[in-house]
């Protein structure tokens, strides 16, 4: 929330406060903004001085990073499922608590979408493989956070006629999209 003092944008030639309003900031963003304000830090002291074992340096803030993202993720979940299961007497009504809790799920998927991104960003630009080779580690990516293609793969192979199952060739695709060529031309 900003106090811009009456400015109207480029009408004014005095200068605005900008100030944040902490009273929005639950306690996982406030956990984000403490830890995160000390890995950043860390990573202004990796400089040139340490180039030798800067790309170690910066995987390892970065994974300390993703690491307070997850550990966000889960508070907010806790913190969702804490105001979906409160009881609301004195006059409060449910709304409210229904509110907090479609609140805390809408936070979490915004940190768990960031959190996932940032893990993206590290496996391109921070994992780097001896002869920059980046497939290996982007696989391994999709792996992780693509179960879609393990799911249709399963569905297909508990068919008595896994030829005839409606996932058949989104499951073929998948496999083929994943590198994983002799398990879909196994299918």
């Amino acid at each position: 929330r900003g106090k811009t003092g009456g400015c109207r944008p480029g009408l004014c030639n005095s200068l605005c406060e900008v100030a944040w309003s902490s009273d929005d900031v639950n306690e996982a963003t406030s956990q984000l903004i403490g830890e995160a304000h000390g890995i950043f830090t860390k990573l202004q002291e990796v400089g040139p001085a340490q180039s030798n074992n800067r790309s170690s340096n910066l995987l390892q803030l970065s994974r300390q990073y993703r690491a307070v993202l997850h550990a966000c993720v889960q508070s907010l979940y806790r913190n969702a499922d804490a105001a979906q299961k409160f009881d609301y007497g004195g006059g409060l009504s449910i709304a409210s608590g229904d509110h907090d809790h479609r609140y805390y799920l809408a936070q979490a998927h915004l940190y768990t979408s960031m959190e996932l991104l940032w893990h993206l960003c590290e496996v391109v630009l921070l994992e780097v493989l001896p002869g920059g080779c980046a497939v290996p580690p982007m696989l391994e990516w999709i792996r992780w956070h693509c179960t879609q293609a393990d799911d249709k793969v399963k569905l297909v192979l508990a068919s008595d006629h896994p030829s005839e199952e409606a996932q058949f060739w989104p499951a073929s695709l998948s496999l083929s999209l994943f590198f994983s060529l002799s398990l879909s031309l196994s299918l």
